[in-house]
């Protein structure tokens, strides 16, 4: 991956541009590079974000940066072996959630026959989480 340097001299100019003749957008990157992370966070036309690798990041610290500073987070996130589904997505939700929204928009894959009830588990996290700014 880049240098910090580089990122600094190459892609966030090029970011800059394309996001700016865009009127702003999501980025999207593959592996982990602390450097690009906080360049992309510091662009102020970057409205949310997606990994190709989200078990490489302190995933929990990114929906929290992504709540303190008005961004999405778009992608799957990893569910501890065990868990509910009820504890998966109040712990993300909970993380991505500014005191009036929730940041993150959760990708889950799911059998037919489960949908309902895991869409009744985000419901009830949702809106504990929510319940919780009151």
């Amino acid at each position: 991956l880049l240098s910090a340097e580089h990122i600094a001299t190459y892609v966030t100019p090029a970011l800059r541009r394309l996001l700016s003749h865009a009127g702003g957008g999501y980025v999207h990157y593959c592996g982990r590079n602390d450097h690009l992370y906080k360049a992309v966070m510091a662009e102020p036309l970057c409205h949310g974000l997606n990994f190709g690798n989200p078990e490489k990041h302190d995933i929990l610290a990114v929906l929290r940066d992504c709540a303190a500073s008005g961004r999405l987070y778009q992608g799957a996130l990893r569910r501890d072996e065990g868990e509910s589904w009820d504890a998966y997505f109040e712990r993300h939700l909970k993380a991505s959630f500014d005191g009036r929204q929730i940041h993150a928009l959760m990708e889950v894959s799911c059998r037919d026959e489960t949908r309902q009830g895991i869409s009744d588990a985000f419901d009830r996290a949702a809106e504990r989480v929510m319940r919780s700014a009151v």
